[in-house]
C-alpha cells in the first residue's frame, strides 16, 4: 500500500470508525479510496470534506501530486479538526470576589474540615470575611471553591476531658453542618470566637 492510499486508509477508516459507526441513514457520502483500487467507499461528513481538501492539497490541476506528508501527519489533521465538545467551567461571579490572600478579612488559615463524624478530614483554606466562609483548595488561590452565608449559624466547641479541643462544629438549626479541627488549642479559640462574630447580626 502506498503513502496515499494508506493516508486515505487512517483518515477515513480509523477516524469514522473509532469515533462513529457509518450507515446510509447517516451519510451519503462516497469517496474513492486509493487502498480499495479507488472504489467509493461511505465515509462520514466531516472526513469525507476532510478527504477533499487533502485530494487538493496533494493534486495540482493537471492531477500530478504535489507533495507528500506522512500518515501520521494526515490522521492528526483531521483528528484535530473535529470540534471539541468539551465545556470549560464557569466560576460564579461570587466566588472571584473574594481571594485567598485577602488582607482586611476577619480571618484567614487552614483548617481540617468533615461534614460529618465517619467522613473523612480535608485539609483546606478558609477565610471570613462580611460574614461569609470562603473555602480554597490553598492559600494561593484567586476563586472560592465554595461561599456560605454564616448568618443564622451556630458554633460549638467539642470538649476534650482530657486534651485541649481543638475541634468545634458547626450547626444549622441544630443540625451538624461542618466540623472544624485546627492544629492547635489556641488557633481553634481564635476560629471559634470569628465564627460565633460572623454568625450574628
Amino acid at each position: 500500500m502506498d503513502t496515499s492510499a494508506f493516508e486515505k486508509f487512517l483518515c477515513a477508516y480509523i477516524t469514522c470508525f473509532v469515533f462513529q459507526i457509518i450507515c446510509q441513514a447517516c451519510s451519503s457520502n462516497k469517496h474513492g479510496l486509493d487502498y480499495m483500487k479507488n472504489h467509493p467507499a461511505r465515509v462520514c461528513d466531516h472526513c469525507f470534506e476532510e478527504l477533499q481538501k487533502q485530494d487538493n492539497m496533494y493534486t495540482s490541476k493537471n492531477g500530478s501530486p504535489l507533495n507528500h506528508r506522512s500518515p501520521t501527519n494526515a490522521l492528526s489533521t483531521v483528528l484535530h479538526s473535529i470540534p471539541s465538545g468539551r465545556k470549560q467551567k464557569k466560576i460564579p461571579a461570587a466566588l472571584k470576589e473574594v481571594s485567598a490572600n485577602i488582607e482586611d478579612s476577619s480571618i484567614s488559615g487552614y483548617l481540617y474540615r468533615s461534614k460529618g463524624t465517619k467522613k473523612p478530614w480535608k485539609h483546606l483554606w478558609f477565610v471570613i470575611k462580611n460574614k461569609v466562609l470562603y473555602t480554597y483548595a490553598a492559600s494561593e488561590d484567586v476563586a472560592a471553591l465554595e461561599s456560605l452565608p454564616l448568618l443564622g449559624f451556630t458554633v460549638a466547641e467539642v470538649k476534650d476531658e482530657h486534651l485541649e479541643s481543638k475541634v468545634f462544629h458547626l450547626l444549622h438549626k441544630n443540625t451538624l453542618f461542618y466540623i472544624f479541627r485546627s492544629d492547635d488549642y489556641q488557633s481553634a479559640q481564635k476560629w471559634i470566637e470569628a465564627f460565633q462574630e460572623a454568625t450574628i447580626l
